[in-house]
């Protein structure tokens, strides 16, 4: 493969797990104890909206302290 098919292929691979981790507030709401034992145990991060529009950012706090790390960098 090209360099350039591997980053598109890297692009659909961040897009298909953007898409998962893009849930409604009500989701959160009705599985807070499931979202916060994913987070734990896979690091995953998810998006939660309100009336279709991005809100909020649920992540592990390892997961956040790394992020800020890497920013301060």
């Amino acid at each position: 493969r090209t360099e350039f098919s591997l980053y598109i292929g890297h692009l659909e691979e961040t897009e298909m797990k953007l898409r998962e981790a893009i849930k409604p507030i009500s989701y959160l709401k009705a599985h807070a104890s499931d979202i916060l034992r994913e987070i734990a145990d896979s690091d995953k991060t998810y998006v939660i909206t309100q009336n279709g529009e991005a809100k909020a950012v649920v992540q592990g706090v390892e997961s956040y302290e790394q992020t800020q790390e890497t920013l301060a960098l």
